[in-house]
Parts: C-alpha cells; sequence; structure tokens
C-alpha cells in the first residue's frame, strides 16, 4: 500500500495501471476485490513469458524461473516481455552442481 492509499500487487509493481485506491478510506476487502481481476491480467502476463521469452528456453532453470520477477523486468524499462536483471545470476544457479 503506497503512502496515498493505493494497493498494489506488488512493492516492485507500482504501475498504475495495476494500483486500486482508496486503501485508507474504505473496507480493505473492497479494494482487494476490485483488484482480483485487474491482477488477474499479472497471471496472464507471467505464463505469456514463460512461453514466449526465446533467451530463456535452452535455460536449466526455466521451468522454474520463467523469466523471473514481473517487477524486475518492468523496471528494466522495456514491460513485462524481457527477463528481470538477475537472468546470469540465476542461469549461474541453475547451471552449478551441488
Amino acid at each position: 500500500i503506497a503512502s496515498d492509499g493505493t494497493l498494489y500487487p506488488c512493492t516492485l509493481l507500482p504501475i498504475k495501471t495495476y494500483g486500486i485506491p482508496g486503501a485508507f478510506s474504505r473496507p480493505l476487502e473492497d479494494v482487494v476485490k476490485q483488484a482480483v481481476g485487474k491482477w488477474a491480467e499479472l497471471s496472464q502476463w507471467y505464463e505469456r513469458r514463460r512461453t514466449e521469452l526465446v533467451m530463456c528456453r535452452e535455460c536449466q532453470g526455466y521451468t522454474h524461473c520463467g523469466g523471473g520477477c514481473l517487477g524486475r523486468a518492468w523496471a528494466n524499462g522495456d514491460g513485462f516481455m524481457q527477463v528481470e536483471d538477475r537472468c546470469a545470476l540465476r542461469k549461474a544457479v541453475y547451471s552449478s552442481q551441488f
């Protein structure tokens, strides 16, 4: 919840499109109910990323990672259809032998 009472799906996704105003002025239950439909789109983005991010297809951690965090990808500046900024680190972890 931002200082102005806008509820976002995640602290890394303070995107106006997904913000629900009024968390301080109305019941939280009402705010969350309003958010559910809007935030359902985020799961569609996540699934789309899992199937369409070409650079992820050969990664050993692809089924687990799916391109990483939506918020971190968005923060890179080009929207949801890119990998997040920790891609190289994740690949190193997934490829290491324990």
